[in-house]
């Protein structure tokens, strides 16, 4: 009996994570940014820790060290546009600016989605007038 419930949770558990279908799209999830380009050159002092994790209207914008250590985070909205191939993303909370490692300036960033499937999501911006490109690999 005891297994028998203990099952139940787990996949009652298991099941509500994914129910609402609206939320639950391609960028759900943490990607981890594998490189990123200042005007066509990949920048060199780059570490491969900055990750974007998005779920619902949200995104995180987060530093991770080895293993899942967080050393560094933020909080912020998006809306992805399909249309037009866009993702805006807001981080313009007092508390939460974002993360200097990501060039992002506080308020609104728009970014195009040059490519996004499963695995794969690269998404370029223009920031004070220089063109960036995120090269990221979904992480989980």
């Amino acid at each position: 009996m005891k297994k028998l419930l203990y099952t139940f949770v787990m996949l009652s558990t298991l099941a509500s994570c994914t129910q609402n279908k609206t939320y639950i799209g391609d960028l759900f999830g943490l990607w981890r940014v594998m490189d990123i380009e200042i005007d066509g050159v990949s920048e060199e002092d780059y570490d491969g820790t900055l990750c974007f994790g998005f779920q619902n209207d949200v995104v995180a914008m987060q530093r991770r060290g080895d293993g899942y250590s967080i050393t560094g985070y933020t909080y912020g909205q998006f809306f992805k546009d399909d249309k037009n191939k866009t993702i805006d993303m807001w981080f313009d909370m007092p508390d939460w600016k974002p993360l200097k490692m990501s060039h992002f300036n506080e308020g609104l960033t728009t970014c195009r989605i040059l490519e996004l499937n499963r695995k794969k999501f690269l998404f370029s911006a223009e920031i004070d007038g220089k063109e960036y490109k995120y090269t990221l690999k979904k992480w989980n």
